[in-house]
């Protein structure tokens, strides 16, 4: 096994120790005076380290109360906001309903006007049909009746015709044989008359 190594010396103990030589009274006071004056730099740290935190509670605190103020007051704009578009949007929709429930009236009358005109005009359009076709039948009528008056006239003429050409030929036959018939003596007496007549005026 190797040597062990030897014990390293004590070193010299604080004053005040006990094991160690104790120190004179001035020593002591200059060393106490060291002990308070580092206590009460610690203190004065630790007093400031504890301002400096207090201070930045203070600010988170006063930062976290107007987040706070500013979210309430957002959120009471947007609740503002809300209920103004909520209002604007159910105006809207009220007065859009009214305009559909107006023009559905209007079309429904209008429907119904278009449908009494529509009844008229077929009303209308079969009557003139009706009179068109007794006007027709009347034409037609009237034409055959034309035609048969026609046809009748015709007839008539031709008897008529007929009978002055056998009167015609009677009477020329007559005449013919009767020259010295009182008839021919009157148209004699007539024609002389009529001269005798034309001469004196």
């Amino acid at each position: 096994m190797p040597p062990k190594k030897k014990a390293a010396k004590k070193k010299a103990g604080k004053p005040g120790d006990p094991e160690e030589s104790p120190l004179d009274p001035a020593e002591l006071n200059k060393y106490l005076e060291l002990q308070v004056q580092t206590l009460q730099r610690k203190l004065m740290m630790k007093t400031e380290d504890a301002l400096r935190a207090r201070a930045s509670e203070n600010e988170l605190r006063s930062r976290v109360m107007e987040l706070d103020r500013d979210f309430n007051e957002e959120q009471q704009r947007t609740f503002d906001i809300t209920s103004d578009m909520t209002r604007q949007y159910k105006a809207m929709q009220e007065e859009l309903l009214n305009r559909i429930n107006q023009l559905e009236n209007t079309v429904a009358d209008q429907k119904e006007d278009l449908d009494k005109a529509q009844q008229s005009f077929e009303e209308l359009k079969r009557t003139k049909d009706e009179v068109i076709a007794g006007k027709d039948e009347q034409i037609l009528e009237l034409k055959r009746k034309m035609e048969e008056m026609s046809k009748e006239f015709a007839n008539m003429l031709k008897e008529t015709l007929e009978k002055m050409t056998e009167r015609i030929e009677l009477t020329n036959n007559q005449w013919e044989n009767e020259e010295d018939s009182p008839m021919m003596r009157r148209l004699e007496e007539f024609s002389l008359t009529g001269n005798g007549v034309a001469a004196s005026s």
